[in-house]
């Protein structure tokens, strides 16, 4: 049988009243099942008892409790992606090349995009010319529950002047990287 309910001693033999009493549910789920619950609505039954002065006591009714469990489609940034800082000298005769690793974790069986809001820009204040590239592969893909691992790469061109009449110049731009399901 399930839980057991303790009515105490509210009620004596041949006593007729109601009692209501609520009680939290938790659920807890084990990591690293197989195969891992897709998002979707899932359905269990358990059987419960009702039992007159406490677990020993002669059984007063039993039925069944329905729960019902949401698993949402979802996704979240696991591991952020951090600032990408990049030294260049005026007219570098190679490209200036850096990246930065980020991961993303959606629900198992939640298909995903990844998109940045440019390929391409320029560094607002030294006037530096630069492509980002991602290496999302496939799309969309499919969440699987753990961590899936990004890199942004980032190539500044050769040749470039930028605009500095110091010895060093900073500038930052900022771009944004969406990640749609």
């Amino acid at each position: 049988t399930g839980p057991v309910l303790d009515t105490g001693p509210d009620f004596g033999p041949g006593q007729s009243s109601s009692l209501t009493r609520s009680y939290a549910f938790y659920v807890r789920v084990a990591p690293f099942q197989t195969p891992i619950p897709t998002a979707g609505v899932y359905t269990d039954t358990l059987p419960f008892e009702v039992r007159l002065n406490g677990p020993g006591g002669a059984p007063i009714t039993a039925g069944a409790l329905t729960v019902i469990i949401s698993v949402p489609k979802s996704c979240r940034f696991s591991t952020a992606p951090t600032a990408i800082a990049i030294n260049y000298a005026a007219f570098s005769p190679v490209a200036v090349n850096g990246s930065s690793n980020f991961g993303i974790t959606c629900t198992q069986g939640t298909n995903y995009t990844i998109a940045l809001d440019q390929g391409t820009s320029v560094v607002p204040g030294v006037e530096l010319a630069y492509s980002l590239s991602l290496n999302a592969g496939a799309t969309p893909i499919p969440g699987t529950a753990v961590e899936q691992e990004y890199t942004v790469n980032i190539s500044v061109a050769p040749g470039q002047a930028g605009r500095c009449n110091m010895a060093v110049c900073t500038g930052t731009d900022t771009r944004t990287i969406t990640v749609s399901y």
